[in-house]
Formats: C-alpha cells, sequence, structure tokens
C-alpha cells in the first residue's frame, strides 16, 4: 500500500494556505471593489448634480446685477454644498469657477472671491465640482486598509439657448438692445417693420382663437404643439417638425385678443411675477392671418403690466436672465444674449 511521507502533509498545508489568502483576496477584490464602485458612482452623482444646480445658481445670481441685494457668491457655494449633502452625505468638496471653454477662472475657490464673475469680461459660465468620499471596506481591513478613498468631477456651463421644444410662451418682440432688470415698455407700433393686424401674439399651430391662446399662456405653455411653417417663398410647412430654433418662422396670431381669459392669464404671470420665456425676432413676412416672425433670439420676460384697451396698446415687463431647457446657440457674444440659458453637463 502507498503510503504518504510526513513532509508531504506539510506542504498540503503549506498549500492549503495558499489558496485560503487566494480566496480571501478574490473576496476582498469582490466585495471592498463593488462598494467601491458603488462609492465612485455616488460621489460622481453628487458632483454632477451639484455641478448643475451651482451652475443655474450662478445664472439667477448674475440676474441680480444692478439690483439690491446684487449677485451673492455664498449662495452659489450653498447650493453646491446641499446637493453634495444630498446625494454623497460625509463627503468633502471643492468648487470653481469655469470660463466658456471649462477652464478655471482662477485657483482660489467659489466662496472664497467675495463677488461672482457676472460681467462679459472675466464672466463664469459654470464651475468645476471636485467631491472626495471614502469607502468602507470589509475584508481589505484584515490586512490593515480599512477605507478607500474615492474622488469624482462634475462639470457643468450654461449658454443662450438656440433650440427649443417645450416651455415658450406665445409673445414676440424685435430683438433688440436692451437693459437687464430695467422696465421696457413694449409697443408693437415702435417695431419699423411691424406685421399689420399683429399685436406680438403667436400661434403654435396655427389656430386663431381665444381658448388656444390661453391655453398657450398657461403653464406649462402649449409650444411643443408648434410646427414649422417653412419659409416664405413658398410656406410648405412640416408637420413633424416641432423644434423652434433660430432661424425659423413662427405664425402670428393677429389682433390683440382682449378678452377676460387671456387678462386673467396675464394678471397671473404679473402677480407670480414668474419669468416668460419667449422667442424674439429679426424679421417678418405677410400680414393679418398669413403673418410670420422669424426667430432671431429667446429672452425671459417677468410682465408687470399691459393695455389691450388703449389707442397705444402696450405690454410693460423688464427682461430677466432664467434657466430653461433647451439645446445651446452657437457663436452668440456674450454682449447680445437675450437672457435665456440652459446649463448642460459638460466633460
Amino acid at each position: 500500500m502507498f503510503k504518504q511521507a510526513d513532509h508531504e502533509r506539510g506542504q498540503a498545508i503549506i498549500v492549503l494556505a495558499l489558496v485560503m489568502v487566494g480566496l480571501l483576496a478574490f473576496a476582498a477584490l469582490a466585495i471592498d471593489g463593488g462598494n467601491t464602485f458603488a462609492e465612485k458612482r455616488q460621489t460622481q452623482n453628487a458632483g454632477d448634480a451639484a455641478a448643475l444646480a451651482g451652475t443655474r445658481q450662478i445664472v439667477l445670481e448674475c440676474a441680480r446685477q444692478g439690483l439690491n441685494p446684487g449677485p451673492n457668491e455664498a449662495n452659489i457655494r450653498n447650493k453646491v454644498a446641499q446637493m453634495v449633502a444630498a446625494n454623497s452625505p460625509g463627503a468633502t468638496v471643492q468648487v470653481y469657477y469655469v470660463d466658456a471653454n471649462g477652464a478655471r477662472l482662477s485657483q482660489n475657490e467659489v466662496g472664497t472671491l467675495g463677488v461672482v464673475p457676472c460681467s462679459c469680461a472675466g464672466r463664469a459660465s459654470g464651475l468645476e465640482v471636485i467631491v472626495k468620499s471614502s469607502s468602507q471596506t470589509f475584508l481589505a481591513g484584515l490586512i490593515g486598509r480599512n477605507k478607500i478613498e474615492v474622488q469624482a468631477t462634475g462639470k457643468a456651463r450654461f449658454a443662450p439657448v438656440g433650440r427649443v421644444e417645450s416651455g415658450l410662451y406665445p409673445l414676440t418682440r424685435r430683438d433688440m438692445p436692451f437693459t437687464f432688470n430695467q422696465v421696457a415698455t413694449l409697443r408693437i407700433l415702435d417695431d419699423p417693420d411691424s406685421l399689420p393686424g399683429n399685436f406680438g401674439w403667436l400661434s403654435w399651430e396655427g389656430s386663431n382663437n381665444i381658448p388656444t391662446l390661453v391655453a398657450a399662456l398657461t403653464p406649462p405653455g402649449t409650444s411643443y404643439t408648434y410646427y414649422n411653417p417653412g419659409e416664405p417663398s413658398t410656406w410648405i410647412a412640416n408637420h413633424n417638425d416641432h423644434a423652434i430654433t433660430v432661424g425659423k418662422w413662427l405664425q402670428g396670431m393677429p389682433g390683440n385678443k382682449n378678452s377676460q381669459g387671456v387678462r386673467d392669464q396675464l394678471d397671473w404671470w404679473i402677480s407670480t411675477q414668474t419669468p416668460m420665456a419667449i422667442p424674439l425676432y429679426d424679421a417678418v413676412a405677410g400680414q393679418g392671418t398669413n403673418g410670420y416672425y422669424r426667430a432671431a433670439s429667446f429672452a425671459a420676460f417677468v410682465l408687470q403690466g399691459y393695455d389691450l384697451n388703449g389707442q397705444d396698446k402696450s405690454i410693460t415687463g423688464k427682461f430677466v436672465k432664467w434657466v430653461t431647457n433647451g439645446d445651446w446657440a452657437q457663436g452668440v457674444p456674450c454682449s447680445q444674449e437675450g437672457g435665456l440659458y440652459s446649463v448642460k453637463l459638460t466633460p
């Protein structure tokens, strides 16, 4: 009968020990690696959410230029901290302003500068948010590795919108210079090429009646029903094209539409002081029910008053800076922006 030597029994114990160490290593990799991956994902979510929220806050703070109180840098920092705490409790955060190309404006963190860079020269166009957190280990602690540090960076920027599929309201005015936060009285007759019979109302889908206008003035609006009416040379409509972009034509709705339903909705905008996202135009075509405006940019307007009865019919309010959903316009100089922006994550 075969007999096993004593030294072979010792070798088996060594091999078994090595196998156990390998198994523990694989278990540590699977368990602690999985936990680290989950922590990394949570940290990245925190950085992205904080960058988006903080960048939106930049726009809202810069909207207060010229007001008292004016832009407050602490509000941006606090918004970032709130989003990080909500998505990755216990994490630490670093925040930096970035320019339109995503490069840092300064190596000093947001909250230490004392001002919000809102002016076109050296403007903050977004944020870089660095979030650091740690993942507690399970088996790796047996070899002295009690936690693993993880880090993620979220970047976001804002830019003027050039394409919108929803959230616009059926009022337009000529795309001309204005000063943010200063009261402006808009009279359609002031426009050198105003459409005869038109007050500045828009019809997204070609209807010309009061209920359609009231529905379009009621949040969230009905601009998603817009279809592209075509070009002045042919006016061949594309009923499957619902995106409102710079350069497309918008059908006018003639008349001042002085009805109780319209006035009630305008009164709601005045009482809530909610910014109204509207297109601005740079050219007109046709007249009356066949009148069209060509979209040139998008703006945010806070309604403060209106006169639909008098001879000099007008709408009074102020242009502000606001955030909505939409694709970015390309090549718009800072000084020519309409004040309606969208915020997006960037690499």
